[in-house]
């Protein structure tokens, strides 16, 4: 029997079934581009390291950023099992335990990337503030996980609390996002003489806040993306539709998620981008 055929024993494919495969496949291409970019880092980082070898990967920025990617690339390889298969338990609490691991270590590097610009454009108070908001949405993303996991209640019940527990890290990464764009924005659009006036060592780092600020807005804008995709996903899976709930429900709710997760990992290659930019420039200032 040829290996196309379908016996009289197979499930026939559907609109959903084909969704799913296709939101599966595409969560292997990302889990496998995060890969890349991971590996492509940590020989950047070792190539430009001076002679300092892995002692580069040990620095609080690249530790982190290595760590991030290398967190999406394990979320979208669990997204992609749980897409193409019956969800249970332990798949439900894998992939969000690697949620939570991207979301810790994206907004906790992009807290001490942008930490100079932060405090340069907002007031003391705001980064006090934004700072408790930052420990609170870290210690969200470790719930999530933990709820889905644990066998003390049925697997339904720990999955809602565990959207619970994201739908709070998410209300705490918009802020911390709005934040963010905030202070890039007003960076940014900053006349050229109001960021010329330092001197010592905050003009050798205020050089390099435009380029954190471009690109932290490309990363801040690819979340809010991806956050509206999200809410998107989850109001399809919650209301379904009237005419198909069985098959279109389940195909719009696999579009969204891939929505979602692209820009997930545009958030990743902006990420990169900066570092590949902050590296170079840092390079050049050094040859003068």
């Amino acid at each position: 029997m040829p290996a196309t055929s379908i016996s009289p024993q197979d499930p026939v494919p559907n609109a959903s079934n084909v969704q799913a495969q296709m939101a599966s496949t595409v969560d292997v291409f990302l889990s496998g581009g995060c890969l890349i970019l991971c590996l492509g880092m940590i020989g950047f980082l070792l190539h430009t390291s001076n002679g300092a070898g892995f002692k580069v990967l040990y620095g609080t920025k690249n530790l982190y950023l290595v760590l991030l990617l290398a967190a999406t690339s394990g979320y979208f390889a669990a997204t992609s099992v749980e897409a193409d298969s019956v969800a249970d338990r332990a798949k439900s609490a894998t992939r969000a335990a690697f949620f939570g691991l991207t979301a810790i270590f994206y907004i906790n590097y992009s807290w001490i990337r942008s930490i100079g610009v932060l405090r340069q454009e907002t007031s003391p108070t705001f980064v006090l503030v934004f700072k408790v908001i930052l420990i609170a949405t870290t210690v969200v993303c470790v719930l999530g996980p933990i709820l889905v996991g644990l066998p003390v209640w049925e697997y339904e019940t720990g999955t809602r609390y565990s959207r619970y527990a994201i739908s709070g890290a998410g209300a705490g990464i918009l802020l911390l996002d709005c934040y963010f764009s905030f202070a890039f924005a007003r960076h940014i659009f900053k006349k050229t003489e109001e960021v010329i006036e330092f001197k010592g060592d905050g003009a050798a780092a205020a050089q390099y806040y435009p380029i954190i600020s471009r690109y932290g807005c490309c990363a801040t804008t690819s979340s809010f993306s991806a956050l509206g995709f999200y809410i998107a996903a989850t109001m399809v899976y919650v209301t379904g539709t009237e005419s198909d709930p069985e098959v279109q429900q389940k195909a719009s709710y696999h579009i969204f998620v891939v929505l979602c997760n692209i820009c997930i990992f545009c958030i990743a290659v902006s990420l990169v981008s900066m570092k590949f930019k902050l590296v170079n420039a840092y390079r050049r200032a050094e040859e003068r």
